[in-house]
Formats: structure tokens, C-alpha cells, sequence
């Protein structure tokens, strides 16, 4: 009878152990690595220019100084605060405004820029633009458009309707 050697067994045993072992840490860390990637995908879904219902999805906040009240009043002056994210690279912020209902095709020259901010100051992990809007804006729909260095579009941000009212000098 021949005796099969059990150290070439036990070597072979090994070295197939190791190569599952290899290809389910391989498994593991593709696995981690797709999630990871989908996470940040959808992040940047989130904020990839265009239009959008919630500003804080990107991490955006937008403070008006006095605020809007239930009663949508935006009084001027008004101190109007963009903080964005850094890791967004934002580069401008342009406030427009227009009436409630027109068509950007139909009625362009009814656009009107209110504000715009070039400069920034960095507040933690935000870049803060500030401006004051010192008299009401034509129309009753403020738009907050912000350019980014890393997207096509600008994201935008729509305030509607308001109404504007002008604050009694003291």
C-alpha cells in the first residue's frame, strides 16, 4: 500500500485555507470600500446643482437677520447670512428676485440681482457670506444661488412668496 505524505496534505490544506481567507478579505474590503463610495455618491447627489427643497441636505444654512416670520415678511434692511460647507468649495452666492410664477424663458428681464457675495469669511468648517439687502427686492420670490468650484450648475435655493416691507427708521 502507499502512504500518502501528510505534510503535502497539510500544505495543500494551508494553502487553500489562505486563498479563501485572501479572497474573503478581498470580499471585505471591496465591500467597504462600494459603501463608502455610495455613501459620498449620495452626499453629492444631494448637492449637485440645480434646485432643491432643503438646504440643510447639504449642510447649508441660511439666516435672515430679522428672520421671516410665519407671515413671510422679509423686512429691510435685512442681514442675510449663506453658511456653506468648505468641503463644497463655494466660490459666489448671488441673491435674485423675481415675481411668484414667471417662467425663466418667458420672463428673464424680470430677473433681478439683488446681492452678490465674492468674499467670505471662514467660520469652523464654513465659509460665511454676508450681505445686507437695504431696500425690497422686485418681486415676492427670493432666489440663493450658489456657484461651487466642483459643480456645473449653481445650487439654488427659492424663498417664496414674501412680502417685503420696509422697517420704520427710529
Amino acid at each position: 500500500m502507499k502512504q500518502v505524505s501528510t505534510r503535502r496534505c497539510d500544505a495543500y490544506i494551508c494553502h487553500k485555507l489562505s486563498s479563501i481567507f485572501a479572497v474573503g478579505l478581498l470580499f471585505c474590503l471591496i465591500s467597504v470600500l462600494a459603501i463608502g463610495l455610495t455613501c459620498s455618491a449620495q452626499q453629492k447627489h444631494a448637492c449637485s446643482g440645480g434646485s432643491m427643497q432643503n438646504p440643510a441636505d447639504c449642510g447649508i444654512k441660511i439666516t435672515m437677520n430679522p428672520p421671516l416670520k410665519e407671515e413671510n415678511v422679509f423686512w429691510v434692511p435685512n442681514e442675510v447670512t449663506v453658511d456653506v460647507p468648505l468641503h463644497l468649495h463655494p466660490t459666489i452666492i448671488v441673491l435674485q428676485s423675481e415675481p411668484t410664477g414667471t417662467g425663466i424663458a418667458e420672463y428673464e428681464d424680470e430677473i433681478k440681482v439683488v446681492a452678490e457675495m465674492k468674499r467670505f469669511k471662514k467660520v469652523g468648517d464654513y465659509a460665511r457670506f454676508q450681505t445686507e439687502v437695504k431696500s425690497c427686492p422686485y418681486g415676492d420670490t427670493l432666489q440663493i444661488y450658489i456657484s461651487t468650484r466642483d459643480l456645473q450648475q449653481p445650487i439654488g435655493v427659492y424663498i417664496s412668496p414674501f412680502e417685503c416691507k420696509q422697517r420704520a427708521s427710529k
